[in-house]
């Protein structure tokens, strides 16, 4: 058990706790102020006044003082509460809300439920809401807040409205006529009503009459905190400055005495109202001091009390800052520096720290002369110890001179000694983004004042050298020391699971040097893809195959041999590496000077109105993409003149080949040209009037007025271009700090969401309340640090070039002769049991191969799948010294059974079990694996390709069945966390706006971070909603057809055909004003089908445009039609007469035009149509000869997006169209739809960036949202609806809500989570806390005796099997005759290894003499060291 300092109470684990409302009498038994508290004064005369709000019952005032309840001092007396008697009740601001709806569901007058409780609809909510009580009372209130009056006693129920603390009563209908309308309402009266509700109610309104009777949530005892909740502040001098709370409940006490004063004397009404409202008031600021609509409560500075609610909630509150995380002891922090001489599981700790720094490590027989060195060395000396506690818990402090009996050490004791080399630490850098912002690392104790660490472990924590602080954790256990350093040891982070790479890589001038240095290579460089953080990359193989030491050592092995060359040779730069020769510089003017002079033609062209317009854009827009694809151009082509010109001796050149510094584009901004600044992803803007500066002329949209610095930074920026430069470096900061703010929420959001999912043991993936969330971790089973990325070889041939490879021919005797033995091929030839095996191997893999082109339907071959088969054939083929040149002795039918009579198939197995669901569960999981497996090692390719021996086989067999099974994830992994970090640091590293390139269609979508939130707030509105629309048939190959559905969609206005519109005063029409229409109007006229003599003067007169009605393929009488039958819509006779006829045209004019759809879709406004140039937007199919083929069809992109009405379009493929908006695949296709397509959305964005974040954590994070059957938004609306305790909802957002609404309810938090642990400081049932460890007794018999203590030593010859060992020992007791006890004594001797033995001997007055013969089982002979104590009776 634990031991704390205030009690020696035995420690137990909390199994669950219960919320509730405290009951008045339940406050007054806790409370120990007898009779309450009735003086606002805290002191009389000095000291503290009983009965007063600083009552000496209530806890300790001062040092010097006890406690008058429980007699204990400062540090010993946990505080009382005390309580005040309040003179009427008031209401609860917490529970005001819940008050309001209990009362909307009983009687006002009896206090029953308004509805029948005995009614289906009731007895069927009780059934579905068991042990969810606030469900329950959501629908009984649905049920009842209707309802008018109650059958139970007949009387009209009055409606209940909310101002500000006050509750009004207001009745439609009354009963009796003299009942007031309206009336206040006042807590007593609603305390009355609540009184009189029966318990069996209270179940059916979801209250707890044991735990929270509706009666309690009014405040009739005032509960006072205990004084350590509310310390005053002593300040210099006697005055003492009292806490908020203090001076809260002294405003309480004070309203409280006054309305019992003027009750007392019988004040009027209206003054009572007055002073309950004012004790009303100050009981709610208490508790609540923002209320809205209510003036704060303030101190006499004017500073805003605190209240208890905001001492609890947000981020420095109570339950965010100081239970789910604290500050801690044993901790240092200073500023990082590099040392390549450390290894990278090492940490270079200051001296000093060393030495403030302390482990309590306990005496045992091995390490007490040890331990007493350090003590004897004391505080001040390194090594030395700082403490020595002893058995009984006494602290000896080592800092000052003890008595020599004080530094007595005997086992048992611990000594709290200096951090040393090779202790194990916890090293850690905020923010904390990933498992590896935290690694277990070694100490070395250096001189100097920072903490030191390799070069390459800055990746993981995403450190630099340019003043970043970190963090040191020196663990105070042994079980904690024993845990960091099997699971979080630097070396077993290499690995990290978030994209299934190695997470360091081999950085900075080390990777710049090992490009030049080219060792024992065959041939090309060592650069950034083989050294870097990627995957399959060097360390990632040495970490697969010779595990996690050696691939830690290869770290510090490679950057020792070439720090040393590099301390040789040297790698500098200088000015002389940036300067082009004259050729170069010649020929980038040039460029430049063109790029300038296109860009004048093309405004030349804009301003003589010749420029054509690209599909989709404006002029402008298409003016502005021109320029920058030209002046983007100029900067490359500049820039690759620049780089050709380098030599590869260039150390800039050198620096960007290897990888390890810089890129291309620095290259040419230094040299050759910096190139177009953007600001918001244009050029830079006009700031003054029509120019960007004061030193252009006005409407300039040459290049070097909108933010083009044609120089180079080696040359040097002109003024204006500094300047320019500065507003395009100073977005990118400004981007940057709001970016940091924007992800750290959203990781918090994502951490939250899925803290408590965990894979537990019997393998499926479930929550903190055991709701299942994936039947298997990532679909496969498998943790992702042990999968590599492989390719599907059966996927991709053509048929030919398929069978070619696999199928194993026994009828072709020459192919088989090249790679078979001589009796094998016999044996094949004349043997129908072969041959029908390999013909049934055959049917296999052709299976396997349209198995695998369903799931692959885009022919991508590449797959994540553990044991890495080429590698593992490779390490056979060296094991066994296979030549693959010679035939091989293997049997192909041996190879087809090997793998084929399930000798390994069965092996693999993800979900155990024999029954029908477990083995269809099973092959789901493990077929990709089995595919890969059973094409890889064919018999055809084992026995021409690999040419394995029968035992290489075998070995490889057993080898990828072990690899397989030690890939699994382990029951107790955090895989919720894990996915909520792999997805959460990607998104650090993302822009926050992406804008679209120049040139690039004008169709922009949401990217970035931006994307990122939309998708997992599950916003309703999404900043750009489109559809992908598909088409099939005839439309997707012919663009005619093509636009013809583009019309059918894109929604068109009357605004969007027309030319002008205009109205005239046109009294006559038969001889018009309008000259040119005289002609139809005549023709019109000729047969009129209305009266002519009622015609009103006034006319709108509509011009189409030709062009644009054909481009929308419209005709005049679909329009007339439209407008017609808009006509009959608008024509309302009543609204007609009230206006003049002119003004009635004009609001015409303005619908017809804006709100009468000719045709499309109302959401869409616009649809473009492209040929897709990339594979993901292409139609792929298999050719006849079996190969994929990517198909360019039409495709039409829209802004706006109505799924359901499109589908149900002609010539829309149904099956491959989509939305990117989330809640209308959901609301279109459901729930299944929807989690594929939050999965393809998300990729996309993490993708977008040239991120990987592997499938599983990404299927995660979707099953979560989606498990439930709605959406589940990663925002409070969504995580804490959960069906989650109380604590885990409390400690994310909306703490005290949470809280209110667990007490009225009297629900119970079941402690199972991650978060609930970590506020009682308990161990979280995660991980390695997941399981139990049980203690075999019976084994304990035969475990050894550890001596207790040591003295003097000799040597023991050994020889033989048998130890006969006879001595006589004689021993002067230097205590003469002061030895009552004379009689029997023993002597143990024991060897360093352990064995050891007792022997018996007499005391006769001074001298003992023993005599023994030791014998058991004899070690290696020789001489050995004996120790030996001697015990008399009992004593040592």
């Amino acid at each position: 058990m634990a031991y704390t300092g205030d009690s020696n109470a035995p420690l137990r684990d909390v199994k669950r706790i219960q919320f509730g409302i405290l009951s008045p009498d339940e406050i007054r038994r806790m409370s120990v102020t007898e009779g309450g508290i009735k003086y606002s004064e805290t002191t009389e005369g000095g000291r503290p006044k009983l009965g007063g709000l600083m009552d000496p019952r209530q806890g300790v005032i001062d040092r010097q003082s006890r406690c008058q309840t429980c007699a204990g001092q400062m540090s010993e007396c946990p505080g009382h509460f005390g309580h005040i008697e309040l003179a009427k009740p008031v209401f609860h601001i917490g529970f005001l809300t819940k008050t309001i709806k209990v009362l909307r569901c009983v009687c006002f007058y009896c206090s029953k439920i308004l509805i029948d409780t005995d009614s289906p609809k009731v007895k069927d909510i009780l059934q579905r809401s068991k042990g969810y009580p606030g469900k329950r009372m959501a629908h009984i209130y649905d049920l009842c807040k209707g309802r008018k009056g109650h059958g139970g006693c007949g009387r009209y129920q009055p409606q209940i409205r909310r101002q500000g603390l006050d509750l009004t009563a207001e009745w439609k209908h009354t009963n009796e006529e003299s009942q007031e309308k309206k009336i206040a309402l006042t807590a007593e009266r609603v305390h009355e009503i609540f009184k009189r509700i029966s318990d069996e109610e209270c179940i059916i309104l979801g209250m707890d009459p044991k735990h929270a009777r509706p009666d309690w949530m009014v405040v009739t005892v005032m509960p006072v905190p205990p004084l350590p909740v509310r310390p005053a502040v002593v300040m210099f001098g006697s005055a003492r400055n009292q806490d908020d709370l203090t001076h809260k409940l002294a405003d309480i006490v004070k309203a409280n005495n006054q309305l019992r004063r003027n009750e007392q004397n019988g004040a009027a009404a209206h003054i009572i109202a007055e002073d309950t409202k004012m004790l009303q008031f100050h009981v709610a600021t208490l508790t609540d001091n923002e209320l809205p609509g209510l003036p704060k409560a303030v101190q006499k500075s004017g500073r805003p009390l605190k209240s208890v609610k905001q001492r609890l909630k947000g981020k420095e509150g109570r339950v965010r800052g100081n239970l789910m995380g604290k500050r801690v002891d044993f901790s240092a922090r200073t500023v990082i520096t590099p040392d390549p001489n450390l290894r990278i599981d090492q940490v270079g700790v200051p001296r000093t720290i060393a030495q403030n720094m302390t482990f309590p490590e306990i005496v045992t027989p091995f390490n007490i002369d040890r331990m007493h060195e350090l003590v004897q060395r004391g505080a001040n000396q390194y090594p030395g110890a700082k403490y020595v506690v002893r058995d009984n818990g006494e602290r000896i402090d080592l800092r000052f001179h003890q008595k020599a009996s004080d530094l007595h050490l005997q086992i048992g004791y611990k000594v709290e000694r200096h951090m040393q080399d090779n202790d194990y630490i916890v090293f850690n850098r905020q923010p904390t983004l990933h498992k590896m912002s935290m690694m277990c690392h070694r100490v070395k104790v250096l001189p100097w004042s920072t903490f030191r660490m390799n070069l390459s472990v800055t990746t993981p924590y995403n450190a630099d050298f340019d003043g970043d602080e970190m963090n040191l954790h020196l663990p105070q256990s042994l079980e904690t020391k024993a845990e960091i350093s099997n699971l979080a040891l630097v070396p077993k982070m290499i690995i990290t699971p978030q994209a299934n790479r190695p997470v360091m890589g081999i950085v900075q001038d080390t990777l710049t040097a090992v490009l030049i240095e080219d060792g024992d290579l065959i041939c090309g460089i060592l650069c950034k893809k083989t050294l870097g953080a990627s995957s399959g990359a060097l360390a990632h193989v040495v970490y697969m195959e010779l595990g996690f030491e050696t691939a830690g050592l290869l770290y510090g092995n490679i950057q020792t041999v070439v720090n040393n060359w590099l301390l040789l040779e040297g790698h500098s730069i200088g000015v002389g590496d940036t300067i082009p020769d004259n050729q170069t510089f010649i020929d980038i003017q040039t460029t430049i000077k063109k790029a300038k002079n296109e860009v004048n033609d093309v405004i030349e062209k804009a301003h003589n109105d010749e420029l054509e317009q690209t599909p989709g854009n404006t002029l402008r827009q298409t003016f502005e993409n021109q320029v920058n694809r030209i002046l983007n151009d100029a900067r490359d082509k500049t820039g690759s003149k620049a780089q050709k010109s380098l030599s590869d001796y260039n150390n800039f050149k050198a620096m960007v080949v290897a990888g390890s510094k810089g890129s291309k584009i620095n290259i040419s901004q230094v040299i050759a040209c910096v190139g177009q600044q953007n600001v918001e992803g244009k050029r830079i803007p006009f700031g003054f009037r029509h120019r960007t500066l004061p030193h252009f002329i006005k409407d300039d949209y040459g290049p070097e007025s909108r933010g083009f610095v044609e120089n180079s930074y080696l040359a040097g920026l002109t003024p204006s271009e500094f300047y320019f430069h500065a507003m395009g470096g100073r977005e990118g900061l400004i981007d940057t700090a709001v970016k940091t703010a924007e992800t750290g929420y959203i990781q918090r959001r994502l951490i939250k969401a899925m803290e408590s999912v965990m894979v537990k043991y019997d393998g499926t993936v479930r929550n903190q309340v055991e709701q299942l969330i994936q039947l298997r971790y990532g679909e496969d089973g498998l943790d992702a640090i042990w999968v590599e990325f492989q390719a599907m070889p059966t996927l991709k041939p053509s048929n030919r070039a398929f069978e070619k490879q696999f199928k194993f021919d026994p009828t072709n005797e020459r192919s088989m002769k090249k790679c078979l033995s001589e009796e094998t091929i016999k044996d094949m030839m004349g043997n129908a049991h072969s041959l029908a095996e390999l013909e049934k191997e055959w049917d296999q893999l052709k299976e396997d191969r349209e198995a695998l082109r369903n799931i692959f339907p885009t022919g991508d071959s590449k797959v994540v799948l553990p044991c890495n088969l080429q590698r593992l054939i490779w390490n056979a083929q060296k094991i066994f010294r296979i030549n693959t040149r010679k035939p091989t002795s293997l049997h192909p039918v041996k190879i087809v059974e090997g793998k084929l009579d399930f000798e390994l198939c069965d092996k693999l197995i993800t979900v155990p079990g024999d029954d029908r669901l477990s083995i269809q569960a099973n092959a789901n999981a493990t077929l990709l694996m089995k595919c890969l497996v059973r094409s890889t090692l064919c018999a055809k390719r084992v026995t021409e390709e690999f040419r394995l021996s029968s035992e290489a086989f075998e070995w490889l067999l057993g080898e990828i069945e072990t690899r397989f099974q030690q890939s699994h994830a382990h029951p107790g992994e955090m895989v919720g966390a894990l996915a909520a970090q792999s997805l959460g640091e990607p998104a650090t590293q993302m822009t926050l706006n992406t804008f679209h390139y120049a040139g690039v269609s004008a169709k922009n979508v949401t990217l970035g971070v931006p994307r990122l939130k939309e998708i997992i707030n599950i916003s309703k509105k999404p900043k750009t909603p489109s559809l992908t629309v598909y088409l099939t048939g005839q439309a997707a190959r012919d663009a005619e057809k093509c636009n013809d559905v583009l019309c059918k969609l894109e929604h068109t206005t009357l605004r969007k055909v027309t030319a002008n519109t205009a109205i005239y005063y046109d009294p006559d029409p038969q001889n018009t004003v309008i000259s040119e229409d005289q002609e139809w109007v005549n023709v019109y006229y000729e047969m009129p089908d209305f009266d002519t003599s009622r015609i009103s003067p006034w006319l709108l007169r509509i011009e189409l445009d030709r062009k644009k009605m054909t481009d929308k393929k419209l005709t005049m009488e679909q329009i007339s039609e439209k407008i017609t039958a808009d006509e009959s819509k608008t024509d309302e006779g009543e609204v007609v007469d009230k206006m003049e006829d002119d003004v009635f045209l004009r609001c015409i004019e303005s619908n017809l035009l804006s709100d009468m759809t000719l045709q499309g879709i109302e959401a869409i406004t616009k649809v473009y149509m492209h040929l897709p140039t990339t594979d993901d937007k292409k139609r792929i199919e298999i050719t006849e000869t079996g190969e994929f083929k990517a198909v360019a069809e039409w495709i039409l992109e829209t802004d706006g997006t109505a799924l359901m009405k499109v589908l149900s379009q002609r010539d829309v493929d149904p099956v491959r169209t989509t939305t990117n908006d989330i809640v209308e695949v959901f609301a279109t296709l459901g729930i299944e739809a929807v989690r594929k397509s939050i999965e393809k959305e998300m990729n996309h964005v993490i993708s977008f960036d040239g991120s990987y974040v592997n499938y599983r954590h990404l299927a995660l994070l979707c099953d979560v949202m989606t498990a439930k059957g709605h959406l589940m938004a990663i925002t409070r609306h969504g995580v804490n609806r959960q069906e989650t305790g109380a604590l885990a909802r409390c400690s994310f957002e909306e703490t005290v809500d949470i809280l209110m609404e667990a007490a009225t309810h009297g629900e119970f938090d079941p402690m199972k989570g991650v978060s609930e642990s970590i506020m009682l400081g308990q161990l979280a049932k995660i991980g390695t806390g997941y399981f139990d460890l049980l203690l075999d007794a019976e084994k304990c018999k035969y475990g050894m005796e550890i001596p207790t203590n040591i003295g003097a030593d000799f040597l023991v010859e050994v020889s033989g099997v048998y130890i006969v060992l006879s001595f006589i020992v004689s021993i002067k007791l230097g205590i003469k005759n002061k030895l009552s006890c004379l009689g029997p004594l023993t002597l143990r001797i024991f060897t360093d290894n352990w064995m050891y033995a007792k022997i018996s001997g007499q005391m006769e007055e001074t001298d003992v003499s023993f005599q023994a013969m030791w014998n058991f089982k004899s070690p290696e002979p020789g001489t050995y060291t004996v120790k030996h104590t001697i015990e008399v009776g009992n004593k040592v």
